[in-house]
């Protein structure tokens, strides 16, 4: 990829908070990429910044978000999932 080509589609017409949610799934080479077209481009620094936390996530751990994990489901312990109604079939003879 050349620091001519953007490494994102429409990368240049999207907003702070539409390339935060984009950058979010992105692999650290990719951000990478990302930051090297940003400061020979526009070189906004509020974006620079947030690209630049992103790369730090990653190579602190942070992994990339795939969907719904463990931590997006119900809390076994939450006392809501107790007012679901018992499945009636079980209860017919």
């Amino acid at each position: 990829m050349s620091a001519a080509t953007p490494p994102l589609p429409d990368y240049d017409d999207l907003s702070v908070g539409q390339l935060r949610e984009r950058v979010r799934s992105l692999p650290a080479e990719q951000v990478r990429a990302l930051i090297g077209y940003e400061e020979s481009h526009a070189d906004r620094m509020e974006v620079l910044e947030l690209l630049k936390d992103r790369l730090d996530g990653l190579t602190e751990g942070d992994e990339i978000p795939g969907g719904p994990g463990p931590e997006d489901g119900p809390d076994p312990e939450d006392d809501a999932c107790a007012d679901v109604a018992p499945d009636r079939r079980t209860e017919r003879s």
